[in-house]
């Protein structure tokens, strides 16, 4: 009887964080149980990483000691988003405004004394860590173990650059996208999925194993990959995991607000103008436009979000692909439609990649524009917005019958797969190097001003987390190129290939 009303209880307690993942979805959450929301995230990917045991994931060796201290350890670091998210949901807060307001006005003290006795903590772990844990059995430092030298020191500083390096780039990343950006719309997107799959394929899901499927979703994906860790096969593939979830990561954070409407007001309110949703855009471009025009509009529309969904999952669809040691091809359909789209993004672009100019924010940003508002190539031979959008609807039209229709011509095939993995390959190149920029100038100059501060231990800590982050973003890009070149990624269609997508 007590495991049922365990269970039952489990399953409430499932379903309520399902809905209000919806309710902030479609931005119907108050801002209170918006904040007790994120922080609960917060909790369960926590309860995540006690779960996989990160003591494990270092040393090979489960010890529930360190496994809590290094977790309340990075929580520490991370209480700088939670006077973030505090300022945010003041607005509308109601029985929660008197905390919200305490974390708001006290944040930078909060944040101070928090990251220094994370940063103390780190340093202590490290030391008895070295002293105490031996490593052994499959674990990350026991990968690299041939080459941590054992003179104690030397063995503690390769233990505490280990856990600077996981809490900046798996952590805080973990904890940045899971609980706070895309948190909704992967709870939105995997309901659809799981739905999907019922109606589609018939297949069938007890109600609570439907239930546990969606909402395991996201921490299921990280649990999966923090054992990649482990391997010293796969952690090459981990580097590239994590610089490919950047990229997969703003389709919750811009793509999906852009298609659906519902826009993050954590997000959205920082980012300033230039972040319409498409549908808000399309109607102003339509008006008396006509039908045909109106039809033009709508392909220019669909083939810019087609390729930017495209650009965003292709980075992840490699790394999946070199994980499990496939050549990457495409059917000549799925060719079609990417090209077209792509020439299309070229030719009359919506969307516009940059650094995020917001001082509470870092990383990339994805701005819209409408097709009056879209300057490129054509533009200077077509001014004319209508007819500019005629023309690429046109121009894309026959490009997408000249490839679907290739069939004798293999050789062309192969060239114009080459070509859709090199202009993916380039996009994120530009996207990476916005996301490095924006981070340098970030770093350097909060250093700049914790010195003037005579913050020197802080700014000490911040000093690695940007040569870890440099580490990541231009090792993690120039091993991404070595892996493609190295296992021939650049290979056509098989004849007669019955996909219409990326395949094995």
């Amino acid at each position: 009887m007590g495991m049922q009303v365990r269970h039952r209880l489990e399953e409430l307690m499932i379903i309520t964080l399902i809905g209000l993942q919806i309710l902030d979805f479609l931005e119907l959450l108050p801002g209170d149980l918006d904040f007790l929301k994120k922080i609960h995230s917060w909790i369960v990917l926590g309860y995540l990483f006690m779960r996989v045991s990160l003591s494990m994931v270092f040393f090979g060796i489960k010890v529930v000691w360190f496994d809590i201290s290094i977790i309340f350890s990075y929580f520490l670091f991370f209480a700088k988003d939670l006077a973030a998210i505090a300022g945010v949901g003041l607005e509308e807060a109601g029985f929660t405004r008197p905390l919200l307001e305490f974390l708001s006005v006290n944040g930078p003290f909060i944040e101070q004394y928090a990251f220094t006795a994370a940063g103390i903590s780190l340093i202590f772990l490290a030391l008895l860590a070295a002293k105490k844990i031996q490593i052994s059995g499959i674990s990350f430092l026991g990968v690299l173990h041939e080459d941590i030298p054992h003179k104690y020191p030397h063995r503690a500083a390769a233990i505490f650059l280990a856990l600077v390096a996981f809490f900046i780039l798996v952590f805080n990343l973990a904890m940045e996208w899971l609980a706070v950006a895309v948190d909704a719309p992967l709870t939105v997107l995997a309901i659809l999925a799981y739905l999907f799959i019922i109606i589609r394929y018939h297949r069938h899901f007890a109600p609570d194993t439907l239930l546990h499927k969606v909402g395991d979703v996201g921490e299921k994906f990280y649990e999966n990959f923090l054992r990649l860790l482990s391997t010293k096969e796969h952690l090459s593939m981990s580097l590239l995991g994590l610089l490919a979830l950047h990229a997969l990561t703003d389709i919750g954070n811009f793509i999906i607000p852009y298609l659906s409407g519902f826009q993050d007001s954590l997000y959205f309110s920082q980012l300033g103008p230039g972040h319409d949703p498409l549908i808000a855009l399309f109607r102003s471009d339509i008006l008396g436009a006509g039908f045909f025009g109106a039809i033009a509009a709508a392909a220019v529309y669909l083939g810019n979000a087609a390729a930017m969904l495209f650009l965003l999952v292709m980075p992840s669809v490699i790394v999946y692909q070199l994980m499990k040691h496939r050549q990457l091809k495409a059917a000549n359909f799925f060719q079609a439609v990417i090209l077209s789209s792509l020439f299309i993004l070229f030719t009359v672009p919506l969307f516009t990649i940059s650094e995020i100019s917001s001082k509470g924010l870092v990383g990339v940003d994805i701005s819209t524009q409408s097709i009056a508002e879209s300057q490129s190539w054509i533009s200077r031979f077509i001014p004319d917005t209508a007819a500019k959008a005629d023309a690429a609807m046109l121009l894309a039209f026959a490009l997408l019958l000249a490839v679907f229709f290739m069939d004798y011509a293999r050789s062309l095939r192969k060239d114009f797969f080459v070509l859709i993995v090199l202009i993916g390959l380039v996009f994120f190149g530009e996207y990476v190097y916005y996301f490095l920029k924006d981070t340098v100038e970030y770093y350097s100059s909060s250093v700049q001003m914790l010195v003037s501060q005579g913050e020197f231990f802080i700014s000490f800590y911040f000093l690695l987390f940007l040569g870890m982050n440099i580490l990541l973003y231009v090792g993690g890009y120039l091993l991404f190129w070595y892996e493609v070149l190295k296992h021939h990624f650049f290979v056509g269609e098989t004849p007669q290939s019955p996909a219409s997508g990326w395949n094995g």
